[in-house]
């Protein structure tokens, strides 16, 4: 929630070049018609699955610390007083922390690329098995 809130005010200086993969992502990878096609995917998915756990263990270690902030708002029955104030402010100053820190950015980004391209991976994973009763590969 305070992630949500705080990315509102502050852009995440690298979402151009992550919807710019994503539609390069798109191009790439296309519904799967062939068993080549289909292994080559599986190699890619492979590939990037280990790199995409091991930015995600950091994600939701990152993630802990902004919990512990929205449990600490979520106690607090006036929301107009100054200690939401002060949650609210500390929420914000650690979301900026991250944002200008160039090894977070860098890996945040590569992260939501990679959970882009693993998620339309699968789908055409999906997608291939649902027609394998119609003849599709």
């Amino acid at each position: 929630w305070y992630q949500r809130r705080v990315a509102e005010e502050l852009r995440l200086p690298f979402m151009d070049a992550v919807k710019k993969e994503i539609a390069r992502i798109q191009q790439d990878f296309v519904k799967i018609t062939t068993a080549q096609q289909k292994t080559s995917y599986a190699a890619e998915f492979e590939r990037d699955y280990e790199e995409y756990v091991r930015l995600k263990k950091r994600e939701r270690e990152i993630g802990a610390q902004f919990e512990v902030l929205r449990t600490n708002y979520d106690k607090v029955s006036d929301k107009r007083c100054a200690e939401v104030k002060s949650i609210n402010r500390k929420a914000r100053d650690l979301f900026k922390q991250y944002v200008n820190n160039s090894n977070w950015c860098r890996d945040k980004e590569r992260l939501m690329k990679l959970e882009a391209k693993l998620s339309h991976i699968k789908q055409l994973f999906k997608s291939c098995e649902d027609g394998l009763g119609s003849g599709v590969i």
